[in-house]
């Protein structure tokens, strides 16, 4: 086996073009070894948490193979990934974007494989994004991986760096009424009911300190949305927010030329958007 040989004189440039040519990483040789098995015992030396040039390991490279258009049925993903993590491989390693190998499985074999080394699944990104919140974000919503963290113990009201919890990222995401159903069995909460004022005067201390009144503009488009939230989760309709002047608030930060707050201004544009298609219903 030619890629044996490759292992054996640390040969990367043939391996990385044998994978790049789409190589079948899980061919075996005559004794039965998979290259990842040559690997591991070529060399007591290797280091298995290396990473890339995007700070990947290869427990991330495992998992974006297994779901990717290279990955083929009878690969087996999971007992790699496994094999790995029992070796010493960092299980909830973070590349460059802060992505831990739980936050890129949308499959669930794939999961239940992470999920048996242990891999956190309350691991942060650096936007302070869980697990949970990043399946709610995906294009194909998999509720079996949603069902699968939360019974292995990931936080269903977990907040991110900007307090918003899974029921913001599945009502921007239109994520389904299956997907609520299930943070719902597991004590998902409306944010409002959870917050309270002087929470958020301690957020926007410093925001207030330089421009006067910019905590209560937040404040009250804060509650805005968060009451939307409230009221879809309980009567399954909107109410009606005319009286917000929402066109002052973002006004208001748009004069600004501090990065977070127009990052706020282009993160309330989503949110009036899906107030506006709510209410044309």
């Amino acid at each position: 086996m030619a890629m044996e040989q490759a292992i054996t004189n640390n040969d990367l440039k043939s391996l990385d073009n044998y994978v790049a040519n789409a190589g079948d990483v899980n061919v075996r040789n005559e004794n039965g070894n998979t290259l990842l098995h040559i690997a591991t015992a070529a060399s007591a030396d290797i280091d298995i948490n290396g990473k890339n040039i995007r700070g990947e390991s290869a427990i991330h490279r495992m998992v974006v193979r297994s779901e990717g258009e290279l990955s083929y049925e009878d690969d087996d993903w999971a007992a790699n990934i496994m094999y790995l993590a029992h070796d010493g491989a960092d299980i909830n390693a973070q590349d460059i974007t802060s992505s831990s190998p739980i936050m890129l499985a949308n499959e669930s074999k794939i999961m239940q494989a992470l999920l048996n080394v242990n891999a956190s699944v309350n691991i942060p990104t650096k936007l302070g994004q869980t697990p949970l919140i990043l399946k709610l974000t995906c294009k194909e919503i998999n509720t079996s991986v949603i069902q699968m963290l939360l019974e292995h113990g990931a936080d269903v009201n977990a907040l991110d760096n900007y307090h918003n919890n899974a029921l913001h990222y599945l009502a921007w995401e239109g994520a389904g009424t299956e997907a609520l159903t299930i943070l719902q069995q597991f004590g998902a909460v409306s944010v409002p009911e959870k917050l309270e004022f002087s929470r958020f005067c301690e957020v926007d201390e410093t925001l207030s300190s330089e421009n006067p009144g910019s905590a209560y503009l937040r404040l009250k488009l804060e509650f805005k949305y968060q009451t939307l939230l409230t009221e879809l989760l309980q009567t399954g309709e909107p109410q009606d927010f005319n009286d917000v002047d929402v066109a002052s608030i973002k006004n208001h930060w748009n004069e600004s030329e501090d990065d977070e707050n127009i990052y706020k201004t282009e993160y309330w544009d989503r949110s009036e958007e899906m107030i506006r298609e709510l209410e044309e219903k």
